[in-house]
């Protein structure tokens, strides 16, 4: 057996009494109602100082001490820190965390991928992303943030679009349509491409795909469609003009295949480039 293989042989060895240790250890309370863990004889293994602790899964407990939670290994070792207000159930590999009313995201190797810093998190799917809301605030009588500054993680915690754009669309199996996305929604797994503004004041969309290229600058054209056969079909308004066309990705340049120039009464426009 070569080193490679003898460490990890060493590695699964240990992560595996470790799992199995765990399940035999048992939540003890002390006299003074403080939490720990022994075996089911009765011996001490984790000193009771917990205020709050959940049985061991897969060698690890959720635990906390004056309202404060985090995460322990069966030799008590805090594997996360016990900083946060509240800790989220894992859904598809990724956790929501709180501090001090803000929220954050931990992955499933309890590292923390987005600091605590944010108003909402979005609803966690099986998509590779999540979207994350920076000061927004709360509309009355409703869940949907308004405001604030809205950006696009991965599971991995790579910042897709960064967290300072005023408003963010997802483009989902190739579909003209947009999505616009909010924290009562959660991204579609088919997303190939994402175009958001900086600014209320921006003039047009920037679009990029999932890896994070960007494929249009923004502020080039108010309205485009999923780029498709290697196109982006756009509409643009200015103060006395409108033009529709496409923009090949291939070669950088946009044509243009209807254009007005005058007073804009009516902003419909024939919709459907292939």
């Amino acid at each position: 057996m070569n080193l490679c293989k003898r460490l990890l042989f060493l590695i699964v060895l240990v992560y595996t009494s470790n799992v199995l240790f765990s399940q035999d250890l048992v939540i003890s309370v002390d006299k003074k109602g403080k939490i720990g863990f022994s075996t089911p004889d009765g011996q001490e293994v984790i000193a009771p100082k917990y205020s709050t602790a959940e049985p061991f899964v897969n060698g690890l407990s959720k635990v906390s001490i004056n309202g404060m939670y985090g995460f322990i290994d069966v030799n008590g070792n805090e594997v996360l820190p016990l900083e946060y207000s509240a800790i989220h159930p894992f859904k598809h590999g990724v956790a929501i965390v709180e501090k001090k009313d803000k929220k954050g995201l931990i992955n499933s190797d309890y590292k923390v991928i987005a600091e605590p810093i944010y108003n909402s998190v979005g609803k966690i799917g099986e998509s590779d992303y999540i979207w994350l809301n920076l000061n927004g605030k709360k509309m009355k009588g409703s869940p949907v943030l308004y405001g604030g500054k809205r950006g696009i993680i991965n599971k991995e915690g790579k910042v897709i679009v960064p967290v300072e754009k005023c408003s963010l669309r997802v483009y989902s199996d190739n579909k003209n349509i947009p999505i616009y996305i909010n924290d009562t929604m959660d991204i579609p797994v088919k997303c190939d491409y994402f175009a958001y503004m900086s600014t209320s004041k921006s003039t047009g969309l920037e679009v990029i795909d999932k890896e994070g290229k960007v494929l249009l600058p923004e502020n080039s054209y108010s309205f485009i469609s999923a780029p498709s056969n290697g196109r982006i079909v756009f509409r643009h308004y200015g103060k006395n003009s409108i033009k529709q066309g496409f923009y090949d990705l291939n070669t950088g340049k946009e044509y243009v295949l209807f254009s007005y120039e005058g007073k804009v009464k009516n902003k419909t426009v024939v919709w459907g480039i292939d």
